[in-house]
């Protein structure tokens, strides 16, 4: 969902930003891009405002939509048979009119490759969401498995890498 950025959520980023202000130091971002969703564009303003670099927005790294799921508690929506498929595991399980993970990690791959065009050679400072990160991150050879929540909390970063000749990513926690 579109939900605002919390108090919590600001003072993280603010926390995040100092530590990338020293890691860009030696490794410079040139662009920032986020996505359109108001948490994340908040805090990529907030980013900005410490790294000071040209930022826009991109629609291919929104959230991964629930559909029908979308706005529930979990305690809501646990009882459903497709509920393990969706949240624990990176499938094909649809959710009534959202994405699959599936879909979702393509979208974001598809996404980067866009930007890996749009901005070559640049290192771009990306922001997105837990739960598409996950998504995407369960596609890659080093990949990972289990619920977003359990896998990383906000203000996570990890580097990311592109090879286009490959047409291969790689990341690493940061």
């Amino acid at each position: 969902m579109d939900s605002p950025l919390t108090q919590a959520g600001i003072q993280q980023i603010e926390s995040l930003a100092e530590q990338l202000v020293n890691h860009s130091r030696n490794n410079p971002i040139d662009y920032i891009v986020t996505s359109p969703l108001s948490r994340a564009t908040h805090s990529a303003k907030i980013l900005q405002n410490r790294i000071v670099k040209p930022l826009t927005t991109f629609d291919s790294l929104k959230e991964r939509s629930f559909g029908i799921w979308q706005g529930n508690l979990f305690d809501e929506i646990k009882d459903d048979p497709n509920f393990s498929d969706v949240f624990f595991q990176v499938n094909d399980t649809p959710i009534q009119q959202g994405e699959s993970a599936i879909e979702a990690r393509k979208r974001m791959a598809l996404g980067l490759r866009q930007l890996n065009r749009k901005f070559p050679n640049r290192k771009l400072l990306v922001v997105t969401h837990g739960e598409l990160l996950r998504c995407f991150l369960s596609g890659l050879e080093n990949g990972i498995d289990g619920s977003a929540y359990q896998l990383f909390k906000n203000g996570s970063v990890f580097e990311v890498w592109y090879s286009s000749e490959k047409d291969q990513f790689k990341y690493a926690i940061f």
